[in-house]
């Protein structure tokens, strides 16, 4: 994700850092500001407002649609540009039904336009590079055998291709994408919504990124926060999973959304769990996957607050996922 400079007095602060001491006001500018993104609530245990109650605030916000829309969104699920189609081919048919009003539309526009952004902003090397450490960071060493060489390699062949299936789309359209989600999720789409909260924030790496775009990214931050809730109030039970993460800070894209709260997390953990006990929902190896983050994630609380984030839980199953 590349930003402009938030304003002129952040541009002129970067230009002094020739200085030593100009350098070390950076650094706790930079300091003070993460600390504000990953701040700490005041106190040993707040008294935060239960998910359910979260979940009511943000169903009666100004973001809440109709259920009538949905009526009208099911009657335009068949006529997209079909997927077999490269971006190049389907985009242009997307920014007409976009155009038009549809968040199916806008969805998978957006969702088109951000694969496209990466293939067209990326060289091989830069590729390469993406792999290698992403391979570091699974693995703890650099690949060493031709079977894990050749998984760096086909994903260099996989960008390469979409390069071509990309071909035509300006960059400019491409760096739309996100503007093209946001309005998707606004539009009442939760798939967007999800997508959304995992996209939104990607970029941010370190505290250089927050000093440049402080308040895009705050702005990000909470309407993340509240597509999330919103779309679990809409009945998505997919948004569990996400708003687990996104409580425990846990990375995939969605750690810089809220203060993580070891409480909230085990909550919506404890949730996913339930939900996914229903025939079909999940694989045994995903289900062990999530017991084992709960009692992670649930490490640091006493039992009464651990078994109360369980019922709290399966609260917002029954409330939310149909029983």
């Amino acid at each position: 994700m590349t930003q402009d400079s938030s304003s002129a007095a952040s541009a002129h602060h970067r230009t002094r850092v020739r200085t030593a001491g100009a350098c070390a006001a950076l650094i706790v500018v930079a300091v003070a500001a993460l600390a504000w993104l990953r701040r700490e609530q005041p106190g040993p245990e707040p008294a935060a407002p239960t998910p359910v109650e979260i979940v009511a605030a943000h169903a009666s916000s100004n973001l809440q649609l109709d259920r009538e829309d949905d009526d009208q969104a099911s009657a335009w699920l068949a006529d997209l540009p079909d997927s077999d189609l490269p971006p190049s081919q389907r985009v242009p048919e997307l920014l007409v039904l976009a155009g038009q009003g549809r968040a199916d539309a806008m969805h998978t526009l957006a969702m088109n336009l951000l694969a496209c952004r990466r293939a067209l902003t990326s060289t091989d090397d830069s590729v390469r590079r993406d792999e290698l450490r992403r391979f570091y960071a699974r693995y703890g060493r650099e690949p060493s055998t031709d079977r894990e060489l050749d998984r760096i390699a086909a994903g260099i062949e996989r960008l390469a291709l979409l390069r071509e299936r990309c071909a035509g789309i300006e960059v400019e359209l491409a760096e739309s994408g996100l503007e093209w989600l946001e309005k998707a999720a606004l539009a009442g789409d939760t798939e967007a919504m999800l997508e959304y909260s995992r996209w939104a924030l990607s970029g941010m790496r370190d505290a250089n990124t927050l000093l440049e775009n402080f308040d895009e990214v705050a702005r990000r931050r909470e309407l993340a926060g509240r597509f999330l809730h919103q779309a679990l109030a809409r009945g998505d039970c997919r948004a569990l999973g996400a708003l687990a993460s996104a409580y425990a800070a846990d990375g995939g894209g969605r750690q810089w959304i809220f203060t993580a709260d070891p409480y909230l997390a085990v909550v919506y953990t404890e949730a996913q769990i339930e939900a996914s006990r229903r025939p079909g929902t999940m694989t045994q190896n995903q289900e062990r996957r999530w017991l084992w983050l709960a009692n992670d994630r649930g490490d640091s609380l006493d039992p009464a607050r651990r078994d109360a984030a369980r019922r709290q839980g399966e609260q917002l199953v029954r409330r939310h996922c149909g029983g």
